[in-house]
């Protein structure tokens, strides 16, 4: 599985001047895929999730042409969703025709939103489709906008994976931010945000210092933000019944290897993911 994607690193999204002001476009090269991810029966029998729209509606079709309905309705959201774009609210002249551009997007959005992965594919006849498609979108109970949106972007290429990883991202908007003046201090684990008068006024580290600051920006979860740095004392009733009702996910375990890559091997022709059926189930821990 390769290292996580970046939205917009070509000049046709709204992202791009962000990351473009960020020094990440400049510093970091980009890779675009052709299939998101394949799927191997345990028959060898193989689906790919294209990122070209019109490819992967044609190979659906193949797989499973009696599902056609579903699968044209499928690609005609991800065609919509090409324009979704992520807008101010300002009133400008470009913004404002972005907005326009977008509404169909906007459509795809509300309507596939309410439909979980895996209430899709239950409505799938084909058996090998029903069973490959949700491992290739990774979470059956996620919406169906999300995978469509990705799956938009990346076929207008407005999605694309930095090689050599994620890495040299994060470096590089450190690099631009250390030109402008911004220090970084690493391994300082903060405990709490200091408040007073129901304001935020710096923060405590783990080894008791305190750094106090005009502006505290809690670049983490809303959960780690009320229930740890805040101690609960602000109490935001839209969040508590969200943590309340909120269903935990499964922990997830991955490994990685590294390899010396030979410049024969065609490592541009291998799907970002490539998911293997086993005969027999891996059981680890107690599940």
């Amino acid at each position: 599985n390769r290292q996580k994607r970046i939205l917009a690193y070509r000049n046709k999204n709204a992202f791009y001047p962000i990351w473009k002001d960020l020094g990440v476009i400049d510093a970091v090269e980009f890779q675009h895929i052709d299939t998101f991810g394949q799927y191997v029966g345990g028959n060898g029998r193989k689906l790919n999730l294209y990122t070209n729209y019109k490819k992967l509606e044609e190979h659906l079709l193949a797989v499973a042409p009696e599902d056609a309905k579903k699968i044209g309705e499928f690609c005609t959201a991800i065609r919509k969703a090409q324009n979704m774009q992520i807008a101010d609210m300002s009133l400008s002249f470009e913004n404002i025709k972005r907005i326009i551009k977008a509404l169909p997007a906007l459509g795809v959005m509300k309507k596939w939103s309410g439909i979980t992965v895996r209430e899709w594919c239950t409505g799938l006849k084909n058996p090998f489709l029903r069973e490959a498609f949700p491992p290739l979108i990774g979470y059956v109970d996620f919406p169906m906008s999300g995978p469509i949106v990705a799956l938009a972007l990346m076929n207008n290429d407005s999605i694309g994976y930095p090689v050599g990883g994620s890495l040299p991202l994060p470096l590089a908007a450190e690099k631009k931010a250390a030109s402008l003046g911004a220090e970084f201090e690493y391994r300082a684990e903060v405990m709490r945000i200091i408040q007073e008068n129901g304001t935020a006024q710096g923060i405590e580290l783990a080894d008791g210092r305190i750094q106090k600051a005009a502006h505290v920006i809690a670049a983490c979860d809303a959960h780690a933000a009320f229930e740890k740095l805040l101690e609960e004392r602000v109490k935001n009733p839209v969040y508590t019944d969200m943590f309340a009702a909120a269903e935990i996910h499964p922990a997830l375990i991955q490994v990685s290897l590294g390899i010396t890559i030979d410049p024969a091997w065609k490592f541009h022709e291998i799907p970002a993911r490539t998911i293997l059926t086993v005969k027999k189930p891996v059981r680890v821990d107690t599940k």
